[in-house]
């Protein structure tokens, strides 16, 4: 159990434990807008997270402010003390979450941990209450909840992101990989927000999903969406009220294969939503509603650390100049970092270095531009293309769907004419077959039914 300081420290804690494998989640107390002065309450989830925890569903589980007594979870072994405190109580009710003994139902060792170092100088956790945005951000037509809850979640996401940008030790590989990326590329492009009951263990629970789509994303996500009601007829799913675990894992496997192979893995990308938004359509027969973030390119970075670096601005009149940018542009800047400048400054500091030493923000070439790249690639299949470049792979695939499908969005077979929506009936084939001297390339592959090229293969 790790006791942390405040929201802001617990979801960039639960964000690092994440990375490293470790099955997290947080819990917190009620919080107050900031403007309205109306409290939410987090009563249920965190009901439903403890219980996990007590499950052993969760590893690790991270509060704030309210797991210092009146709540039983016996099975703790060790307690992380993240936060201050001058309170003799308080400190024996947090150490007293681990001291629990086998008689009460906990453990024979436990382990305390207790952080004492200089970490508040370097990262002063804001008020949690900044969480929530002021109401006249204006994100056109969408309504105030609908836009509270959106940002809200943006800022999660950029919270999550400067905790993983300014550690040094966890997960360098996606440190650096963020920091490649625009900055636009970080900014969602919209989210996928549902909830849906489920059971579990006879009981039936609300599930809440949150799925962020950023660029990497957005087309395998359109065209997931688009093939759902297909996918569920072809596989006759239905009169089905649910899917169990089983069948998720493997329906979402052949998702991930046909739409999410060779997708950018940064910023985001989960099998776990896949199977959330799958899941949804099978228990409420519909495609959840996409909100789409609006207005996201008044929020790049780039432009402005390209503003400073033509002007060459340096010493006080660079201060001056992102002072000016951040204090007349308040309220926007707060949807995206959370009220806390120093984030701000930071990503201004990291496209100012991809500006002035590209060569050390190169990503990895996806798509072969040389030709003797290309021709390497025409001479093996698709599924040996997919293990050396899968990027390659399924841009490769994307152009033949693109090329056999009719101006009403139906795909169709080259050998029959069939017709449908779904991408999953058909699979890309060989006009001239590899072993008589075809090429794979696109203007000697094709797309067949899965029953069609079957019939060929065995031909």
């Amino acid at each position: 159990m790790v006791f942390a300081l405040n929201v802001d420290n617990a979801i960039a804690l639960n964000k690092l434990f994440q990375e490293r494998g470790v099955k997290s989640d947080f819990v917190i107390s009620n919080v107050k807008d900031a403007i309205t002065g109306v409290t939410s309450n987090f009563t249920k989830e965190n009901k439903e997270k403890i219980e996990k925890f007590r499950q052993g569903k969760l590893e690790v589980l991270i509060n704030v402010n309210i797991l210092t007594e009146g709540t039983d979870v016996p099975n703790v072994q060790s307690v992380f003390l993240t936060r201050p405190t001058i309170s003799t109580i308080l400190m024996t009710q947090m150490i007293g979450r681990g001291l629990r003994g086998p008689k009460a139902g906990g453990t024979k060792e436990a382990f305390i941990v207790s952080f004492v170092d200089d970490w508040q100088d370097k990262i002063a956790w804001i008020n949690p209450e900044k969480l929530f945005i002021e109401e006249n951000v204006d994100f056109n037509d969408q309504d105030k909840e609908t836009k509270k809850s959106l940002l809200r979640l943006v800022s999660i996401s950029k919270i999550e992101e400067f905790a993983v940008l300014t550690n040094s030790i966890i997960d360098p590989e996606t440190k650096s990989e963020l920091e490649k990326l625009d900055f636009i590329q970080r900014i969602p492009k919209g989210i996928y927000q549902f909830r849906y009951l489920v059971k579990s263990e006879g009981e039936e629970i609300e599930k809440n999903c949150e799925i962020l789509v950023y660029d990497n994303i957005e087309n395998s996500y359109k065209n997931f969406v688009e093939t759902l009601p297909y996918f569920v007829k072809d596989n006759k799913l239905e009169e089905r009220e649910s899917l169990d675990e089983k069948e998720l894992i493997l329906y979402s496997k052949q998702i991930e294969d046909e739409f999410f192979s060779g997708v950018e893995k940064y910023p985001a990308y989960s099998i776990n939503d896949i199977k959330s938004l799958l899941q949804y359509y099978i228990v409420q027969d519909e495609v959840p509603q996409y909100i789409e973030l609006k207005d996201r390119e008044n929020y790049d970075i780039d432009r402005i650390a390209h503003e400073l670096y033509e002007k060459g601005l340096g010493g006080k009149l660079k201060t001056d100049f992102l002072s000016g940018i951040w204090n007349d542009n308040e309220i926007e800047w707060q949807t995206f970092f959370n009220f806390d400048q120093r984030i701000f400054l930071n990503e201004i500091n990291i496209a100012e270095s991809r500006l002035s030493f590209p060569e050390l923000y190169q990503r990895n070439k996806q798509l072969p531009t040389e030709e003797h790249e290309i021709r390497e690639f025409e001479r093996m299949s698709l599924y040996e293309i997919r293990n050396v470049n899968p990027a390659y792979e399924k841009w490769l695939r994307d152009q033949v769907f693109e090329k056999f499908k009719d101006e009403e969005g139906f795909y169709y077979s080259a050998e029959s004419g069939y017709k449908s929506k779904s991408r999953l009936i058909f699979q890309v084939d060989h006009i001239i077959p590899m072993h008589n001297g075809g090429l794979t390339k696109l203007d000697n592959l094709q797309l067949l039914t899965r029953g069609e090229n079957m019939v060929k293969g065995i031909k």
